[in-house]
């Protein structure tokens, strides 16, 4: 058993464009991350209470906005992911096991 989901906050790019040591980027650290289908640009509404955000006018008054902003200046795009953490992994959770042991022996 385990948990999965998929959203914006698990944008695999967010650990590129947002602090190493933000809350959303180490918990990321933990779970199991993978691709997911997306269109346009996942999660805008839900930093900018919109989805049609102009970089060049929209608010950069937190972090998180800014380090958004840049990357869709810079020609990013905001992308969903997914993520499962398995039940039987939860006493590792805090030494980020799924990257521990990646990439298995023999695939790297």
């Amino acid at each position: 058993m385990g948990f999965g989901c998929g959203s914006w906050i698990l944008n695999p790019e967010l650990e590129q464009i947002y602090s190493p040591t933000s809350n959303m980027v180490l918990w990321q650290r933990e779970l199991y991350l993978y691709p997911f289908p997306f269109g346009g640009n996942s999660g805008l509404y839900f930093v900018f209470a919109r989805d049609d955000v102009d970089p060049a006018t929209a608010p950069r008054d937190t972090s998180l906005r800014r380090a958004i902003l840049d990357h869709l200046e810079a020609g990013g795009k905001m992308r969903p992911g997914g993520m499962f953490f398995l039940t039987e992994d939860f006493e590792q959770f805090g030494t980020q096991v799924y990257r521990s042991n990646w990439p298995p022996d023999g695939l790297g």
